[in-house]
């Protein structure tokens, strides 16, 4: 058994593993495809560990070394435990923040997955640098897309977010 059928028994496709055993060792597309199904089944599990508040699940998704970029951050955000951190405090003020998964490609070595993410901001969000945003009131609904980097045991080193956060002010009544 290759790496990516024991990772695939791990998140429940044994029936796809054992019937693409053969197959997938003389089909190099079968492989692109089925490693798209392991990236595309890890992402939703992301999501659904977001949008339940399953913070163990999320981390455990993860290294513990995983670094995450975005346009909000002002560097590289390393650790999941700082990750984790990050991901409550964005949710302790858009109560009902919801991800989901849009897209799933992936190449030979990179993820590239396009997301969608709403919310309602009801309270306080501490930013980088101890800053505290008041709570707007006003909704946002967001496309955005990340590139993201996968060891071979299928965790998340690297989740770099790419969106318009011009946008995304503008939407919650931050700038105009």
């Amino acid at each position: 058994m290759n790496r990516i059928s024991i990772f695939a028994v791990g998140l429940g496709l044994v029936g796809l593993v054992s019937a693409a055993g053969i197959a997938a060792r003389a089909d190099s597309d079968f492989n692109q495809k089925f490693d798209n199904l392991i990236a595309r089944k890890i992402l939703e599990k992301r999501a659904d560990c977001t949008n339940f508040r399953d913070f163990r699940c999320w981390e455990g998704l993860h290294t513990q070394n995983a670094c995450r970029t975005a346009p909000a951050f002002k560097g590289e955000l390393c650790g999941v435990q700082k990750m984790s951190h990050a991901l409550q405090e964005l949710i302790g003020a858009f109560p009902d923040y919801r991800l989901e998964l849009l897209e799933v490609y992936r190449s030979k070595k990179d993820v590239f997955a396009k997301f969608r993410a709403t919310g309602t901001f009801l309270k306080p969000l501490l930013l980088d640098g101890g800053v505290v945003v008041p709570p707007t009131g006003r909704s946002f609904s967001q496309e955005w897309v990340a590139n993201i980097d996968l060891n071979q045991a299928g965790k998340i080193e690297r989740f770099e977010e790419y969106y318009d956060q011009q946008d995304l002010l503008v939407q919650l009544g931050l700038v105009q």
